[in-house]
């Protein structure tokens, strides 16, 4: 009996090791993206106000089909594009939206935005 329960403990022990190796394979992919992302905003905020990888091409805020991109990011593992409206939330603002979406649907990496706004004067 003692042997059954003992069994029964180790075997708990090893499926959590299991769900702890996939938690953690995420975690780093999530912390990856994130760096990746911070990475492309602080290289656009610091672009001139009418660079051109800061145009709104679609004249208005379409996050289906940005602006700019996709591009492959994380070793292949996911794309970032970005959105940019002109003049908003007030005018001489540009609203920045970085989307990452994970390469493979099959992906647990979920599609993530990252919203900044660009003043003209800063």
């Amino acid at each position: 009996m003692a042997l059954t329960i003992f069994t029964i403990g180790i075997l708990a022990v090893v499926a959590m090791q299991g769900i702890g190796l996939k938690t953690m394979r995420y975690a780093f992919w999530e912390t990856y993206r994130s760096v990746s992302a911070a990475s492309h905003i602080e290289a656009l905020l610091c672009k001139p106000y009418d660079d051109a990888q800061l145009t709104d091409k679609d004249h208005g805020y379409e996050p289906e089909s940005p602006d700019h991109g996709p591009f492959a990011v994380l070793d292949g593992q996911a794309t970032i594009e970005w959105e940019v409206v002109d003049d908003f939330p007030v005018a001489g603002n540009k609203r920045i939206a970085i989307i990452i979406r994970p390469m493979r649907r099959t992906d647990n990496m979920a599609t993530t935005t990252y919203e900044y706004v660009k003043a003209r004067d800063y």
